[in-house]
């Protein structure tokens, strides 16, 4: 591994100066500057910035905690989030959970290890309860993104009742009454089954419990869509999340029946296709996501003992063409 050390002894310079043109430093003149930059790069030395960031207690990374490898809502927000100006000189550390408390209690661990800027993560359902007490000891800001673990810690949510009730009711106004709701049983609740009974509810309609379909993460969804789908009790199906709506089509197409002639679909998540497919949706504001996080974050950075900050965003519903008008 090429080192400062190799860089100096080529340029016949100490080392203590090829820190300094690394660091910029007023004392180097341009001769010498330009002379160490033209040795580093011919050597292809990479300087170890870690040192020198500790050092001035400058923090220049950001932990990422994935619940779901399998969601793109998480490479949607981050993505954003790291395009920001206050974050383009910004490292990401990215790591996954998989909805193990175990395994993100280790995660956030290492990300202390890391001394990073702050942590970005969604509780799992049975998240240790030392989580947040070691991140307000170490002063890294916690904060909690789509789900709320932690009281005393900062909470960037998405009102998802609210979103349930835009799809539910776009079905409804289009004459639909007999819609399921496929959702994920999760220890943490979204309360999207909230905003489907609150649209029938303001239509006046009744609504059938059996229609709204929670799964486990383990669950095989595929036969969960197929059993629905044979069943033939609804007229259109609000699945929540990517892998769902994948899997829908997918048995559709397995049983030769016809988005929006055969089944309407209000799709819970923008998924790449959508767009192509005419699926109407329930998106999010990406954009506005990492900007309040990012906002969250320097707030707790400039006031660590401020009171915890809650912030819920809505989503909202893009009309395409995948919902049958009944008369």
């Amino acid at each position: 591994m090429i080192t400062s050390k190799d860089v100096a002894i080529k340029a016949g310079v100490s080392v203590s100066t090829v820190s300094r043109v690394f660091s910029n430093h007023e004392s180097i003149s341009e001769k010498v500057r330009k002379k160490v930059l033209a040795v580093a790069e011919e050597l292809h030395y990479i300087p170890d910035t870690r040192a020198r960031n500790l050092k001035l207690n400058k923090r220049n990374t950001y932990g990422v905690i994935i619940s779901d490898s399998n969601n793109p809502f998480y490479l949607k927000v981050i993505t954003r989030f790291n395009a920001l100006p206050d974050n383009r000189d910004m490292k990401m550390l990215i790591m996954f959970s998989e909805e193990d408390a175990s395994l993100e209690y280790s995660n956030i661990i290492s990300l202390l290890s890391s001394k990073v800027r702050a942590i970005l993560f969604t509780p799992t359902g049975e998240s240790d309860a030392k989580i947040e007490p070691m991140l307000v000891a170490n002063e890294v800001p916690g904060l909690q993104l789509y789900r709320h673990k932690f009281d005393g810690l900062d909470f960037l949510a998405i009102d998802d009742a609210y979103g349930a009730y835009l799809a539910t009711k776009e079905l409804i106004d289009n004459g639909h009454r007999d819609i399921a709701l496929i959702d994920y049983d999760l220890a943490v609740p979204t309360h999207r089954d909230e905003g489907y009974i609150r649209a029938f509810k303001e239509a006046n309609l009744p609504y059938k419990k059996r229609n709204i379909i929670r799964l486990r993460f383990n669950d095989n969804i595929d036969d969960t869509m197929m059993e629905v789908l044979r069943n033939k009790e609804h007229t259109a199906i609000i699945p929540v999340g990517a892998i769902m709506i994948h899997s829908l089509y997918r048995c559709l197409n397995n049983l030769n029946l016809r988005v929006k002639e055969d089944i309407s679909i209000v799709g819970y998540d923008d998924v790449n296709m959508a767009e192509y497919l005419g699926l109407t949706v329930i998106s999010h504001p990406f954009r506005d996501i990492a900007f309040v996080a990012n906002e969250i974050i320097k707030n707790r950075i400039n006031d660590p003992k401020m009171k915890p900050q809650h912030v819920c965003l809505k989503p909202f519903l893009i009309s395409r063409d995948s919902v049958k008008k009944i008369k």
